[in-house]
């Protein structure tokens, strides 16, 4: 009886088992197929990133455009300023018209000195030509006190002297015939300058003294 028992459930659990693998078999299959169709979905972007790639290269192409253009904008401002103060250094042109400094201007004008001269170095003579006493004398002292060497004094040829004559040799400066003349004029003489001496004469200036 017991064997009997057991021959008898064990075609039962068999069928139970191909009852849950043939349950199974549809069960697998399924997610095969889902993963087979899931490539084809990326095929819809290319066209998307075609077109981002356009707009970054047109915006590329902007971009350097524009630095090109503001490159070449500073380029043509510096060449502009070099040149502009390349002409503003070059000397102004000089022009004909007379500088002021060329123009005399007499209250900055100095006339130049006379160099001083040696009054002592001629030998002078006075004579009395008025026939006053003393007159030769006092010619002597003026002359004297102005600088001249008297070297003699005496009376004139005559006593008809209406002023002073003041001769002098030729080589004698004019400066020292003025000189003479200016110290005789301040003492209230009329003074006159005659002819010439001889260069044979003795003494470089003879003055004959007149009427004070």
């Amino acid at each position: 009886m017991p064997e009997d028992h057991k021959k008898h459930l064990k075609p039962v659990v068999e069928e139970v088992v191909e009852e849950k693998e043939e349950d199974k078999a549809p069960v697998v299959e399924s997610p095969v197929e889902s993963v087979i169709e899931a490539p084809s979905e990326p095929a819809e972007s290319e066209p998307v990133v075609e077109k981002e790639s356009k707009k970054m290269n047109l915006k590329l192409v902007v971009v350097i455009t524009l630095v090109s253009s503001l490159v070449a904008a500073f380029v043509s401002g510096g060449v502009y300023v070099y040149l502009s103060s390349v002409e503003s250094a070059k000397p102004a042109p000089e022009t004909a018209t007379p500088s002021p400094e060329a123009t005399a201007n007499p209250e900055f004008t100095t006339t130049p000195e006379p160099e001083p001269v040696d009054l002592s170095k001629y030998s002078v003579r006075v004579l009395n030509g008025s026939g006053a006493i003393g007159a030769a004398g006092a010619g002597e002292d003026i002359l004297v006190e102005a600088g001249f060497t008297v070297g003699a004094t005496g009376n004139a040829a005559n006593y008809n002297f209406k002023s002073t004559v003041i001769q002098a040799k030729a080589d004698v400066p004019a400066e020292t015939v003025s000189r003479a003349k200016e110290a005789l004029e301040k003492a209230d003489y009329k003074v006159e300058v005659g002819e010439a001496l001889p260069s044979s004469s003795q003494y470089a200036i003879v003055v004959t003294m007149g009427p004070n």
